[in-house]
């Protein structure tokens, strides 16, 4: 996806609520989310979404894929002091050294050796055995066990081990429970690379359910490592070390390293203090624990109460604005808070949807965590729709080297059309970032996570992004961005807009090259994502700006070319595409620079020449087996009959043998014919049978035949051009372009895909009809285009289903023709078709028998788009009988091999009442008579629904007089539309 803004170089890194995006969210030394008990460790690249901790504190270290496990790297001998080079891991550990990596040399290593004695008053981790991996001892929630060792608490120095080898760390936790709020700092100091953190972890019956990294730090080997926080009275948590890795960033673990000597020190002071806005208005000075345990918002470390107002004016979802209200009691209410001191005068307030998410996910976001949750969970937001939400984000302030948690609010977004959209994020008084993301796989929605960046924003201005979305399910992502050292409390409020068919008011349009045409009018986006074209510019013309593409030269070179240079220097044109994305060819050219618009084609106009007034000099361009030529031709005016046409036809002679002569016709820009004429003397004098015309491809696409030639062989004509047939425009611009391939003792073969897959319903029935053999002359059901006689229908019914397959090789379809008689009722008769392929869908009305196919009145006919439901619908009262008709549309298909066929479903049905929207009762109106039979649809289904009438059966449908949102379900969501429709007494439009 590509929105109207450019932005390079953009990474995507989410990890349990944090996000960040290169180059506008680069830091990311931890990702974490309160709540989630994983502690694995994740890699990351591109647009990767980690749905576990990216914390340095897993008892696992994935080994160096650079340079492979075992490479040699700087070895620390511990006894010594001394550091050698070119030492492997298992050499390294056997002389109790420290391993610093594959690769590492002295000059880069830090060599330290602790003197191995713990210092007075210091006490010993005590764990069995040397840096035990997995241990029972102290190995925290790393282990079912969930182990820790409690011997750490204010003024205590303890004495302890770690290491790494095979690919697994030793990792020691230190459980402390403070009696009251206290400011703990904790200091690690390693003989290895060295990795402090501070833990908060779950105060409830699994202190593992819930693990949230408040500090985290990591030095070389001698560095004092030291983290700090203020930890709560009578809350658990853990200090914690371990050994690190070389970088501090977990891009290149270690391998291993030696059981190694560290010294950690627990030292306690007195909390810093704050304001603190309490929930019910007032300001008092606390330490930030306290006064987050009391519900209140603390605002920073050395501020205080002076000239604090903790309650001001509030916008409530409804609509209304009151004054006086807390943060907390407004975010409570989903409101949008303005500002302590601030009143309701001047605040306009608007009407909005609730997020429904009361704490900010804090501690599990079960409301829209999205993919940062297991199961992810999502709130459905609809075009118009504008949503009141709260957010909030804990950096602790640590900086951009430190831990930040943050709730991150999903919003789904399902299209069921191309569609631009208009994104905006207002009232957020905090620096947000906004992100679509789309999900490739509906099946796997979190999976390979392709993401946008809509726009961010410092706290003091709106986000607004345009986004040209396609059909299907999107995500509207927003959060707290993490560039900027801040804190947001829960609950600081936001609202977001989602308009569809709007743009941001500064989206320029202009001209856009298609492989098909030259559009106008369009933004760049649409021309990118819904077109497939090439934006020529802002304010741009067709008419102005002749589109250039990827034009394949003879010599089987590629360059950028507009139609007409292309055509000149006799290439093959592909129009709104780019040479990086074509296989150029060598091929002979045909030398025919101005299409045969000329007084004379003297390049190769055939047989043509003796029939023209005045006559022209029969000429061809010779080619011989096998032979790639490309060509250029053009048609004018219309088609159909009686229609004045003038089109040049380019004559290819050859000599053929007796046998198959393969043609094909490939990679036409235009709706183009080849034929074949067998002419053995050559003097333009074509018997009756020796005409074979074969092919009308789709533009862009190709067209394969097989000619037999008989004996004794003989000279031979392929002709290519405009095609000329009923119904089909055939205006063709010189230079269009193609490529024709000829091949003796050569069959065409039919590969082409089918264009979807299209699965009959279970209750369908087969239509019966065998085209393994190509028979289009077929008895089966060739209905009116049987010629001669007979015609032959197979009957339909009302309600019944069909599947039926159809085909189209060179040149030639397959055409079901479908008898349905004898109908008699007071409602709509629905006539549906579901295909494989694009389809000419036809109804006819008619008497019985049929007796003249030409009188027979259309009713309506559509050429429809592979794989989507198309509709005929007669108007009740409907009486007599029609014939149906479903066949591959010419102009609008490649092939459809005879050997698999392509499958449709078509049913008939007798319609139904659908009644108005939100006419629940079915009585004709839109009133507050509805809400019971609603409430009934809601709650109880269909069945409910269905009870309330006379007879225990509805007049009118369900899905039509309940379904206000227009999602087809009949559930919770349409509530609000109801209401809306109930109060202002209209019909609402889902």
């Amino acid at each position: 996806m590509r929105t109207i803004f450019s932005f390079t170089g953009l990474s995507i890194w989410l990890c349990n609520g944090a996000m960040a995006a290169a180059p506008v969210e680069p830091n990311l030394g931890s990702c974490l989310q309160r709540g989630v008990p994983d502690s694995r460790v994740s890699a990351v690249s591109d647009s990767t979404f980690i749905s576990g901790i990216v914390a340095d504190y897993s008892d696992r270290v994935a080994p160096s894929v650079e340079l492979g496990e075992g490479a040699p790297g700087a070895c620390c001998d511990q006894t010594t002091g001394q550091c050698t080079d070119g030492q492997s891991p298992e050499a390294c550990e056997a002389a109790n050294g420290i391993y610093f990596g594959a690769g590492t040399d002295c000059l880069a290593a830090a060599c330290v050796v602790l003197d191995g004695q713990c210092p007075a008053g210091a006490v010993q981790e005590g764990e069995p055995g040397p840096c035990a991996q997995p241990d029972g001892f102290n190995s925290g929630c790393n282990t079912a066990a969930l182990a820790f060792s409690t011997n750490v608490d204010c003024g205590v120095t303890v004495c302890g081990q770690s290491g790494a080898s095979g690919g697994t760390r030793d990792t020691d936790w230190y459980l402390v429970i403070p009696s009251e709020t206290t400011f703990y700092t904790w200091t690690v100091t390693a003989e290895f690379f060295v990795t402090a953190l501070i833990i908060e972890l779950d105060d409830g019956f699994d202190p593992c359910a819930s693990t949230t990294i408040l500090q985290a730090a990591s030095g070389a080997p001698g560095d004092a490592v030291s983290v700090s926080d203020c930890l709560a009275g009578d809350r658990p948590y853990v200090l914690f070390a371990a050994a690190s890795d070389p970088d501090n960033v977990g891009a290149n673990p270690l391998e291993g390293v030696a059981c190694s000597d560290y010294i950690g020190v627990a030292s306690c002071d007195v909390c810093p203090t704050g304001g603190c806005c309490m929930a019910d208005g007032t300001c008092a000075v606390e330490n930030r624990p306290d006064c987050e345990n009391m519900g209140g918002i603390y605002l920073g470390n050395g501020t205080d109460c002076t000239g604090v107002e903790c309650a001001g004016a509030c916008c409530l979802p409804s609509g209304m604005c009151m004054e006086g209200v807390s943060q907390q009691n407004c975010g409570a209410q989903s409101g949008l808070y303005f500002g302590g001191g601030s009143s309701c005068a001047g605040q306009v307030c608007e009407p909005c949807l609730v997020e429904g998410e009361s704490d900010c996910g804090d501690p599990l976001d079960t409301i829209n965590g999205g993919c940062n949750v297991t199961p992810a969970v999502f709130v459905d937001i609809q075009c118009d729709d504008t949503i009141c939400g709260s957010i909030r984000g804990d950096s602790d302030g640590m900086g951009p080297t430190g831990t930040f948690s943050r709730d991150t609010d999903w919003y789904r977004l399902n299209l069921v059309a191309d569609t631009v959209v208009r994104v905006e994020l207002t009232d957020a008084a905090f620096p947000a970032v906004v992100l679509q993301i789309t999900p490739p796989n509906p099946g796997a929605p979190c999976d390979n996570l392709a993401t946008t960046l809509v726009g961010v924003s410092d706290g003091t201005t709106d986000v607004c992004g345009t986004l040209c979305l396609s059909a299907g399910v999107h995500y509207i992502f927003v959060s707290t961005s993490i560039t900027v050292e801040h804190d947001t409390p829960c609950p600081t409020s936001y609202r977001l807009s989602v308009s569809c068919d709007a743009d941001c008011g500064d989206s320029p349009t202009g001209s856009c090259c298609t492989p098909t045409g030259c559009v106008d009018g369009v933004r760049e986006c649409e021309c990118l994502e819904f077109l497939g074209g090439i934006f020529s510019g802002p304010d741009t013309t067709c008419a102005g700006t002749p589109c250039a593409g990827a034009c394949c030269l003879p010599d089987g070179s590629c360059q950028q070319l507009t139609q007409t240079d292309c055509g000149e220097m006799n290439g093959l044109f592909n129009q709104g595409v780019l040479c990086g994305s074509v296989v150029c060819e060598s091929c002979t050219p045909e030398n025919e620079p101005n299409c045969g618009d000329a007084p004379e084609d003297d390049i190769n106009i055939g047989c043509n020449g003796p029939t023209s007034d005045p006559p022209l000099p029969a000429t061809y361009s010779d080619i011989s087996c096998p032979a790639v030529v490309c060509g250029t031709t053009r048609g004018e005016s219309g088609a159909g009959p009686g229609a004045a046409f003038s089109r040049n036809l380019d004559w290819y002679r050859l000599t053929a043998t007796p046998g198959p002569l393969r043609v094909q016709l490939e990679e036409v820009d235009f709706p183009g014919v080849v034929i074949v004429l067998i002419d053995f003397n050559g003097d333009c004098n074509f018997g009756a049978g020796e005409i074979v015309g074969f092919a009308t491809p789709v533009e862009g696409g190709s067209v394969c035949g097989t000619v037999d030639i008989p004996a004794p062989g003989g000279t031979v004509y392929v002709v290519v051009g405009p095609q000329v047939r009923i119904n089909v425009p055939v205006s063709v611009p010189c230079p269009g372009t193609y490529r024709l391939r000829v091949d003796c003792d050569a069959l065409c073969v039919c590969d082409e895909p089918a264009q979807c897959d299209l699965d009959c319903d279970g209750d369908a029935d087969a239509e019966g009809e065998d085209l393994s053999a190509c028979d289009f002359d077929d008895t089966f059901n060739n209905g009116c285009a049987s010629d001669p006689e007979p015609q032959n229908f197979s009957a339909i019914s009302t309600g019944q289903k069909i599947c039926g397959t159809t085909a189209l090789e060179q040149g030639t379809r397959d055409t079901d023709w479908y008898a349905l008689a004898g109908v008699d009722q007071a409602e709509d008769l629905v006539i549906t078709l579901n295909a494989e392929f694009s389809a000419q869908f036809a109804v006819l009305a008619t008497g019985t028998p049929i007796a003249d196919c030409d009188a027979i009145p259309l009713v309506e006919q559509q050429v429809t788009t592979a794989c989507t439901e198309a509709t005929i619908t007669v108007t009740g009262p409907v009486q007599g009988d029609f014939v149906i008709l479903v066949a591959p549309n010419f102009a609008t298909n490649p092939e459809i091999c005879c050997a698999t066929g392509a499958e449709y479903q078509l049913s008939v049905s007798g319609g139904s009442n659908c009644g108005a929207c939100a006419d629940s009762n079915c009585d004709g109106n839109v009133t507050v008579g509805d809400i019971n039979f609603f409430v009934a649809a809601v709650t109880g289904g269909e069945a409910a629904w269905n009870a309330l009438f006379p007879g225990g059966v509805a007049p009118c449908d369900f899905v039509c007089a309940n379904d206000t949102n227009g999602d087809s379900n009949v559930t919770v969501g349409d509530i609000n539309d109801f209401v809306t429709a109930v109060t202002s007494g209209t019909p609402c439009t889902p």
